[in-house]
């Protein structure tokens, strides 16, 4: 019924300190779809725009059509404006809607950049400053293709002389519609260097993929695969996996390296299915309200290019709950929310299972009680031509990982919510899969400050309630602090 009206008196007798409120609601008649008109089209073919619209002449007129409608127009990319409208003047049964489009510039440019802290008092802090730059091309090759030129370099400083470049430089060309209508197609290039634990990893990169949104677009289901050669830098100067001396033998013995999966030349092919489902209101990136679920399988080996074969399954799954309306209590922003993240990874077969793929956790979005990529197994071995001993981090092939907050806006500043969170976390990462005790997990408890003028500024303190002993990561490192932003889930 989108041509119902609403209209009230109000009728207040001060003497009594009492108001009368009459509400009068109109239906009007049950509306159905006739004519779709679509305006504003110049370069993208209407048939784009008419695959996403999930109705017929004839279907019942409901609004949430119209609302999953420009979502789908905006996800394209290809418009700067979409108005969804219908015909209102004497409230037709059969209705008309209108579709009014203003197409995108051909030529963007985004910058951007932020800034990310994790650390505790007795490891070093992680401190990484990246920068993006976006170009993007619309209309290239086809005119539903678009090519979007990436770099996001970054300075990241681990305390010593565990400093350097990372980033990556991409190109990613996608097209709507491949195949199939709804079926999304993209390609991405590029090259990348990041530190993994205690070495830096260089190398070119490839990821091809498919994916289609189903059931109003909540439900996404795609297949890709990621391929990556990679180069494990011997003149970093780090103190762990790799010595800074070229001329001296890695600090990891040979053994303990393929036992890692580190072994030179490396190559990873990778085949990913996934499918999620995210229900999550108003906005993923700040929600208050609902679900988000999602599953990867991974497999990988020399039949996708590979060098390794494995197989990996990864299971996420969060949900928010606005508590005060739950209970009655009137909140139209949701000021109180709950909000709760389990975590799940297991490796299915690989021995062994490749560096870049094993399991860490720690950090800003991960267990806070930890600092980042902290919490892993380890191997202890001394220094060659030395006695010291040294440790290294060399991830693991099972992990948990449970999040539980309390979220609560206490006031606006520059009209934007500023809140407190208090959150616990619990979780564990273990070398061999089996091996994960749940009844013998990292157990953390903290809290933290949030002020959200676009995306939730975010400073995180926690600290560890269990598990000190000398056979555990950083025994003499009880508090960590995360400063990022975005929530942590």
């Amino acid at each position: 019924f989108p041509h119902g009206v609403v209209t009230g008196e109000v009728d207040v007798d001060r003497d009594a300190h009492t108001a009368f409120i009459v509400m009068k609601v109109d239906r009007g008649p049950y509306a159905r779809f006739r004519k779709t008109i679509i305006k504003g089209l110049h370069h993208v073919p209407e048939s784009v725009v008419r695959n996403r619209l999930d109705w017929k002449p004839g279907d019942s007129l409901r609004l949430q059509k119209l609302q999953v409608a420009q979502g789908r127009l905006y996800q394209l990319g290809l418009f700067s404006s979409v108005i969804m409208d219908f015909e209102k003047k004497n409230r037709p049964r059969n209705t008309d809607v209108y579709v009014s489009l203003t197409e995108a510039r051909p030529y963007e440019l985004r910058l951007g950049g932020g800034v990310s802290v994790s650390g505790g008092f007795g490891t070093k802090s992680v401190i990484q400053v990246r920068q993006r730059t976006s170009y993007t091309m619309r209309g290239v090759l086809t005119p539903l293709s678009t090519l979007r030129l990436e770099a996001r370099p970054g300075w990241e400083w681990r305390g010593g002389d565990d400093n350097g470049p990372v980033g990556e430089a991409t190109a990613t060309l996608e097209r709507p519609d491949l195949f199939f209508p709804l079926v999304v197609g993209s390609v991405t290039v590029g090259f990348e260097q990041s530190q993994l634990a205690e070495t830096v990893l260089r190398g070119p990169l490839l990821r091809p993929g498919l994916s289609r949104p189903f059931l109003d677009d909540r439900l996404q289901i795609g297949v890709g695969w990621r391929f990556r050669i990679l180069d494990f830098d011997p003149n970093a100067a780090l103190d762990g996996l790799i010595d800074g001396d070229k001329d001296r033998p890695s600090v990891m013995e040979e053994n303990n390296r393929r036992d890692i999966g580190m072994i030179e030349p490396y190559r990873l092919g990778v085949v990913e299915e996934t499918v999620s489902y995210d229900w999550r209101e108003p906005n993923p990136l700040d929600p208050r309200y609902g679900i988000y679920a999602g599953v990867t399988l991974s497999e990988g080996g020399a039949a996708v290019g590979g060098r390794l074969p494995f197989a990996k399954l990864t299971g996420d799954a969060r949900g928010y709950l606005p508590f005060l309306k739950v209970l009655g209590v009137y909140d139209p922003h949701r000021r109180l929310v709950l909000a709760g993240r389990a975590f799940y990874g297991r490796v299915l077969g690989g021995n062994p299972l490749p560096f870049t793929e094993r399991f860490f956790d720690g950090g800003a979005t991960g267990h806070r009680g930890f600092a980042y990529q902290e919490l892993s197994p380890r191997v202890t071995e001394e220094k060659p031509g030395s006695t010291d001993l040294t440790t290294s981090r060399i991830g693991g092939e099972e992990q948990f990982l449970g999040s539980g907050e309390i979220r609560v806006d206490v006031a606006n500043i520059k009209s934007y919510p500023f809140g407190i969170v208090l959150f616990s976390d619990v979780g564990d990462v273990v070398a061999e899969p089996g091996d994960l005790d749940f009844t013998h997990l990292h157990w953390a408890a903290g809290f933290g400050l949030r002020w959200s003028p676009v995306v939730a500024i975010r400073l995180d303190f926690g600290y560890r309630l269990n598990r000190h002993g000398p056979e555990d990561p950083v025994p003499s490192d009880r508090f960590a602090f995360h400063f990022s932003l975005g929530q942590a889930f």
